[in-house]
């Protein structure tokens, strides 16, 4: 009897004897990444009439062009499951102004620049992959140009991406399906450290 109480305790020791110890978390997240469709392309700041409204107005609106969004992450990582942290955004779209002959007459820019707290909350921790949800919400900066007129104004931003994957571990790449000021689908990098 002794000789198995011995060997047992033995046992539940062995990480002492080796001198085991804890994995510290990793807590810090910064992520970069490109969307597309953010709810900005569909926004324009143009409080008046638009150009093709105005009844014999010989300028129009023609091709428009949009060039996603970027944005740039930091999370804090309370614990594995809860992250919080701060997501900055820039996007931009232009639509060319021509006449009646289809000559272009100018452009009407509109550029956005977003600052919004985020919430990450991680529902699958796996090794090298992580399945999770976000939300964001905040300010846009937005400035809208076009031949003779210039305006600024700050507008409510938000971001939410329902479903998120990241493949890696301290480097990871992730895709994101969502709405909001970073686009309904989202790809980047993201560090941890």
């Amino acid at each position: 009897m002794k000789k198995y109480v011995f060997i047992v305790l033995s046992l539940l020791s062995l990480p002492m004897i080796c001198g085991a110890q804890t994995v510290e978390m990793k807590r810090h997240e910064i992520s970069a990444s490109y969307g597309v469709s953010p709810t900005a392309d569909y926004v324009s700041l143009y409080d008046g009439l638009s150009l093709d409204q105005i009844p014999g107005d010989p300028l129009r609106k023609g091709s428009i062009d949009k060039y996603g969004a970027v944005g740039l992450n930091y999370t804090y990582r309370i614990s594995k499951v809860f992250g919080v942290g701060l997501a900055l955004g820039y996007t931009t779209h232009h639509y060319k102004i021509i006449s009646d002959m289809n000559l272009k007459m100018g452009t009407e820019k509109d550029k956005y620049y977003s600052v919004m707290p985020r919430l990450k909350i991680n529902w699958i921790n796996g090794n090298n992959v992580t399945m999770y949800s976000l939300v964001a919400a905040g300010v846009s900066f937005t400035n809208y140009s076009a031949p003779g007129v210039s305006k600024k104004k700050t507008l409510f931003a938000w971001q939410a991406s329902p479903v998120g994957m990241e493949i890696g571990n301290t480097v990871a790449g992730f895709a994101e399906v969502g709405i909001g000021q970073f686009g309904v689908a989202l790809v980047g990098v993201r560090v941890r450290f």
